[in-house]
This record gives structure tokens, C-alpha cells and sequence, in this order.
């Protein structure tokens, strides 16, 4: 049903609208706290500490959502994370003390950082290979969106106001969110095979390729099952290091970490406040964006129109199922891929 996806990516891209004005608000607030009228005497340092600890919160927000979504689930992890932006953008439109700012940039970074990871493994589990690509990109495009709109009414309306507004994203996608089913890679990874249909074909309906695609995924998830053993804790943790050392996990790490430097060097959090003060060293953050690039663009492979499976089967073993290069003696990898066999629930 493409209307069942798209609400749930709408829902995804308006959090992410309001993380955009999240990040930009320095730009209205920063002028206002060293003006005449502030409420508050702040000296440039502490101007600095209320900007940039967005960028700081964000880390734990990171964390948080890994942590939240693997136990309780994507829509439940997205209704607790953004209750976080909503506490913070009120503590700001109260705010008459420092304190009060840092701690409301703060619960609006947490939210910050839980955003982008969980809502492009919302798009990536909910949307089908074909629209995956254009999803993914309007996130980049709400971000902009929120700051350009923090940037007008900068010009019209006091730091209070655009405070007041900003919970109303928040909002929406907090209402939003909760319409949503679980999604269903996350209900087959808890061995929920039934609701996990009832939930794939509530999003990409009955066609041929929902089917295909559904089959792998709960034949993964039953594959990953059949070869689970019991284990000790002090075996739990040595397969827990042992883990650092895979290829499926080092690979999508090193990805992970270009991709959010680039970001950062291309000035997602600091420029928007200090634009007119780093102009001057775009030759530095142009070198570090084209060394990141480059890293990029030999490590991610090609996953337009593949499935998440054939995605994560790539990372495991270095290549796609139905690639042809094959090289001589490797039969290995094509015996461990798992075989296209239909799934009776």
C-alpha cells in the first residue's frame, strides 16, 4: 500500500524538518543572548557552550536509539526520543538563565542524534529497493528545509517565538509515529513471523516482489535461529569482541564514520551560527570533505533497487548473490549465501 509507506516516511521526514531547526537556531539565538535585551549576560565562551552542545548531546542520542530500537522496537523507540526535543524547546521559550538554555539544547540534541540513524532504518525496513534511494535523500532535504525556515523567521520574529513554534514538528511527528505497526524487519527479528506479515504487507502490499522480498527476510531471520546455540556468559562476551574483527562489521562502521565526519566538516552543526567567522577556512573543510569522498566512494556499494537482505549479504561476504565475478575456488561464499527457498509461516 503506498500510502501506508509514505505516512510512515512523512512522519520520519518532519522529525527531521525540526532537526534542521534544531541546528540552525543558534543563528536566531546566538545575536539575541549578546544583544542589549537578553535575558541572560553571556560572554562569548559561554555563547560557544550554548551553540555547539547540541553537537555533544547528539552522541548519547546516538546511542540511546541503538539501544532502544533493538528492545523495544522502531515506532516505540521514536515516541521516546522525541519526547526529549519537546522538553527542550520548552525549557528554551522559558529560559531566563543559562542553565536553562544549555540544559534545553541538550535534550534537543539527544533528539538530534537519535533522528537521522533510526529514521533511515525506519525508511530503509518500511519503504520498498526502488523508493529507498528517494526517501533517503528528502531526509537531507527536511534538514535544509527546517533551517531555511529558521532563517526566515529570524528576520520577523523574536528567538521566543521560533522556540514556541519549533515544538510543533515534534508534535506532528510524535502523532504521526503513533498510527504506525512495528516494522516488520524488527518483528521477525524477535521471531514474530505473523505480525511481521500482517506488517510487511501493510506497507508494501501483495505483489510479487513484496512477497520475494518478505521471504528472504523471515528465511534469514529463521536461518539465524536454527543456528543459535546456547551459550555461556563468558562466551557471549568473547563473541562480543570477536565481532570488532568482522569484515559485516568493520566495513559498515568505517562507512558510518566517513559519512558523519563529511558531515561535520561540511559544517552541519557549526556553520550555521558561525558562518561569517569559518569563511575563511573552506580550503581546509573542502580538502578533509574531498579525502572523506573518496573513502566513501570505494567502500558503499551500488544498492539501488536491492533488497535489505542482498544489502546485508554483500557486507557479510564482500559481494551481491547474483554477482558473476565470482573468482575461481571461492564456492565457499555461494554455499553460505542462503538459498531461494519459499517460507511457509
Amino acid at each position: 500500500m503506498e500510502q501506508a509507506k509514505v505516512w510512515v516516511v512523512s512522519g520520519v521526514l518532519v522529525n527531521m524538518m525540526a532537526q534542521g531547526v534544531v541546528v540552525s537556531y543558534a543563528f536566531s539565538l546566538m545575536p539575541a543572548l549578546q544583544g542589549p535585551d537578553s535575558p541572560v549576560e553571556v560572554d562569548l565562551h559561554t555563547a560557544s557552550w550554548i551553540a555547539s552542545c547540541v553537537g555533544l548531546a547528539s552522541i548519547p542520542g546516538h546511542f540511546l536509539a541503538s539501544a532502544f530500537m533493538d528492545r523495544w522496537g522502531r515506532k516505540v523507540t521514536n515516541m521516546l526520543l522525541i519526547l526529549p526535543g519537546m522538553i527542550g524547546w520548552t525549557s528554551i521559550y522559558y529560559a531566563s538563565s543559562v542553565a536553562a538554555f544549555l540544559i534545553g539544547r541538550i535534550l534537543c540534541g539527544i533528539t538530534v542524534g537519535a533522528t537521522p540513524g533510526l529514521g533511515a532504518i525506519v525508511i530503509g525496513e518500511c519503504s520498498s529497493p526502488n523508493l529507498r534511494g528517494v526517501f533517503l535523500n528528502l531526509k537531507s532535504v527536511s534538514v535544509c528545509l527546517g533551517s531555511t525556515i529558521v532563517h526566515l523567521l529570524g528576520n520577523y520574529v523574536s528567538w521566543r517565538t521560533i522556540a514556541l513554534l519549533a515544538i510543533i514538528p515534534h508534535i506532528l511527528a510524535l502523532l504521526n509515529v503513533m498510527t504506525w505497526h512495528e516494522t516488520p524487519a524488527f518483528l521477525a527479528f524477535k521471531k514474530e513471523f505473523g505480525k511481521a506479515e500482517k506488517s510487511f504487507f501493510w506497507l508494501r502490499g501483495r505483489d510479487d516482489n513484496s512477497k520475494k522480498e518478505l521471504n528472504e527476510l523471515i528465511r534469514s531471520q529463521m536461518n539465524k535461529v536454527d543456528n543459535q546455540k546456547v551459550t555461556t556468559l563468558t562466551e557471549n562476551i568473547v563473541d562480543f569482541f570477536k565481532k570488532f574483527k568482522r569484515r559485516d562489521f568493520l566495513v559498515p562502521i568505517l562507512i558510518l564514520i566517513s559519512g558523519t565526519l563529511l558531515l561535520e566538516v561540511s559544517g552541519r552543526h557549526f556553520f550555521p551560527a558561525y558562518a561569517l567567522d569559518i569563511i575563511g577556512e573552506v580550503t581546509v573543510f573542502g580538502s578533509s570533505m574531498a579525502v572523506l569522498l573518496s573513502i566513501l566512494y570505494f567502500l558503499v556499494p551500488e544498492t539501488k533497487d536491492r533488497t535489505l537482505q542482498e544489502i546485508e549479504e554483500y557486507f557479510n561476504y564482500g559481494r551481491f548473490k547474483d554477482d558473476e565475478q565470482f573468482e575461481k575456488g571461492d564456492e565457499a561464499s555461494k554455499v553460505v549465501m542462503l538459498p531461494e527457498t519459499e517460507v511457509k509461516l
